[in-house]
């Protein structure tokens, strides 16, 4: 006679036998917990909430708060698959009876953030008009905004330059205590020389700390799709920043004479480069800091480790995915592409409010139907444009090898997209930007190994973004 290994039970069958269980003894918390676990393993979130409840207020114990919080995790998910599939009030609604605290803080910001797109809708055409957007809070943040990005911006060929052709609008979104520490900063005075400047409110409970995983992005970009959507109603261009930047001189006058050209998208890619290596001297804090493109990509290089007498035996080291040190430089491709400056005509492009990051969003607004056609420009000349975050310390060693085929693909479908947008993702890894040293030379064309890589390397997302799409299909 053979022993058999137990069928597990289907979560109908689960489900059957809860309830027969429930009839008998209304108040068990066994039984509760198990019909809250159940429903939620098959993806009904309302239902396994309202279990929880029952359980919890006969029970408010550590096994009980363990599933609810998992309720409130998969609330989260599923309305950030809401959000990013364009369905923002499904995801308020979803979320507004969700258990725990991150649940509400992500209830909060994107009611917020809805709040915001339906008050652009009452603008009016506002045309020759460029809109700064940058969302900005906490202490440290506002002090690297003020002492560093917002000084470069006061360069002559920045904002300076921009305002003699343009009214421009700097829309700062922040929180309320952030604002006054702003407008006690006397930079704030020499600003509104060439800008007017526009608060945005983030209430103080979504911003409080400690934050939840990657929920400053998500705040960060609500403030910039505002942005986005205000120029969309009044018919305005756009720009975008983060509080840790830093441009080089002329970097606001380059790009707005590639939309006078008829560019409608102006986009960079940014190094990092350790806060206190830019030193600002003798200067006041409300004088313009004016960076050369040189000194920002050597600052930039040096903070890799990386300095003109290196030389790399294995002709090519991984940094991070997608980016390479090589013998004189730094080499960087895909994604992650800064839209610097964006044309009133591509922000009146109907477009998905879905809060990825702005970066994504609008390259992939303006690719269309994956023929750039000359709309959208990748400046790689750092003469022209240069801009680096600022990091308070080093990060990104080099590591040993070449990142592989599989991991890169991997980390590549994990930015929310479909197969559908391999086009997309084979266009941003075409493109090659190289920094170079001083004085340094690196082949402005990719060898026909890195082509090959990039064709295996498409393919390689392709296969993790099916898994993806087939994963989040099952799930709803």
């Amino acid at each position: 006679m053979t022993s058999q290994t137990p069928t597990p039970q289907s979560p109908e069958a689960t489900l059957a036998l809860l309830y027969t269980a429930l009839a008998r003894m209304p108040e068990n918390v066994d039984v509760l917990v198990g019909l809250a676990g159940t429903h939620l393993s098959i993806g009904q979130i309302e239902e396994a909430s309202d279990w929880c409840a029952r359980a919890l207020a006969i029970e408010p114990s550590a096994r009980v708060t363990r599933i609810q919080t998992a309720i409130g995790e998969a609330a989260v998910k599923r309305a950030l698959d809401d959000v990013i599939d364009g369905r923002m009030d499904r995801a308020i609604a979803a979320l507004a009876h969700a258990p725990g605290d991150t649940a509400q803080r992500y209830h909060a910001l994107l009611a917020t953030a809805a709040a915001w797109f339906d008050a652009a809708r009452g603008l009016e055409s506002e045309l020759d008009c460029v809109r700064l957007s940058l969302p900005v809070w906490g202490d440290a943040y506002v002090e690297a905004a003020a002492s560093g990005l917002l000084r470069t911006l006061l360069a002559p060929g920045n904002l300076p330059a921009l305002a003699r052709k343009r009214k421009v609008r700097l829309e700062i979104t922040t929180t309320a205590r952030d604002r006054d520490a702003f407008e006690a900063r006397p930079i704030m005075a020499a600003l509104r020389r060439h800008a007017a400047i526009d608060y945005f409110i983030i209430p103080e409970a979504i911003a409080a700390t400690p934050l939840p995983r990657d929920f400053a992005y998500w705040i960060m970009s609500a403030g910039h799709h505002a942005s986005m959507e205000r120029a969309c109603r009044a018919g305005t261009a756009v720009s975008f920043f983060t509080a840790d930047m830093l441009l080089s001189d002329g970097s606001l006058e380059a790009a707005q004479r590639r939309l006078d050209r008829g560019v409608q998208a102006v986009l960079v890619r940014a190094l990092e480069v350790e806060r206190g290596a830019v030193a600002p001297g003798d200067t006041k804090p409300a004088d313009p800091l004016a960076l050369t493109g040189r000194d920002l990509v050597d600052l930039g290089l040096a903070r890799l480790g990386l300095d003109r007498a290196k030389t790399f035996p294995e002709g090519c080291r991984a940094l991070t995915p997608c980016t390479f040190a090589v013998e004189g430089g730094y080499v960087a491709y895909g994604f992650h592409f800064l839209p610097l400056l964006v044309s009133a005509e591509l922000a009146r492009q109907p477009c998905v409010r879905d809060l990825l990051t702005v970066d994504t969003r609008i390259v992939r607004l303006a690719l269309g139907d994956a023929s750039p056609g000359g709309r959208v420009e990748i400046v790689t000349d750092p003469s022209e444009i240069a801009i680096v975050s600022t990091l308070d310390t080093a990060r990104g060693e080099l590591q040993k090898a070449v990142l592989s085929i599989n991991k890169l693909g991997r980390w590549g479908a994990s930015w929310c997209f479909e197969p559908a947008d391999a086009a997309y993702f084979d266009w941003c890894l075409r493109h090659r930007v190289v920094f170079p040293f001083s004085g340094a030379e690196i082949a402005a064309e990719p060898s026909a190994a890195e082509r090959a890589s990039i064709g295996d390397l498409v393919n390689g997302y392709r296969h993790h973004a099916a898994l993806r799409l087939a994963t989040k299909t099952s799930g709803r």
